[in-house]
């Protein structure tokens, strides 16, 4: 559920007329009086009518638009920056009046959570840990980075050091560094010509 968006603002975003249209005879019955469907960002208006046609089969009413504008509108925003970051990349979408700016986005590789799962690799090799598989370690990674991954802000208390349990029975003692240098991959991009994600949302 999309929580902040009034049924009058649902219309008013809305990049096609919400059709009033009856559910037809052979549609399986949904509680519901309207589908929010999002499209990729440069999607041809023609995938736009096919599942605004799909939908309208078990809907009254459709909306179909792009992530990122749904993104700003469920944080009660009408104009912002939306921010995604993937597994193998970042991108930054402007959304101006409830609606993307495609031409003005930009993308940026190597910052995502592989290049996160990189770096937290670096800081349990250092501190002595072995893992017996891939999977072990990506399993670990996955686990410092989303427990312990930390940005430096000044409106946070002072990060204390964490101790992770990690699944195949090892434990880390993460320091305030420790747990600094995995977030701030996000910024430094991880290359002399990497992007980090504040230049790529000033830009």
């Amino acid at each position: 559920m999309w929580r902040g968006i009034s049924s009058s603002s649902f219309a008013s975003y809305s990049h096609a007329p919400c059709a009033s249209h009856a559910p037809a005879a052979a549609a399986p019955a949904v509680d519901a009086q309207a589908v929010v469907i999002t499209k990729p960002l440069l999607a041809p208006e023609r995938t736009t009518r096919r599942l605004r046609k799909f939908a309208l089969k078990i809907a009254p009413r459709v909306w179909v638009c792009e992530a990122p504008t749904l993104a700003l509108l469920g944080a009660g925003l009408e104009t912002g920056v939306a921010v995604d970051v993937g597994a193998t990349a970042a991108r930054a979408v402007p959304v101006v009046d409830g609606r993307a700016v495609p031409h003005a986005a930009r993308a940026a590789a190597r910052l995502g959570g592989d290049a996160l799962d990189a770096r937290v690799g670096q800081v349990l090799t250092a501190k002595g840990l072995r893992f017996s598989s891939k999977k072990s370690f990506f399993a670990a990674a996955r686990k410092v980075k989303e427990t312990a991954a930390a940005v430096q802000s000044e409106r946070r208390p002072q990060l204390a050091t964490l101790t992770v349990d990690l699944e195949d029975g090892q434990s880390v003692s993460l320091t305030t560094e420790d747990r600094l240098k995995i977030g701030e991959q996000l910024f430094d991009g991880g290359g002399i010509d990497a992007v980090g994600l504040h230049e790529l949302v000033l830009a």
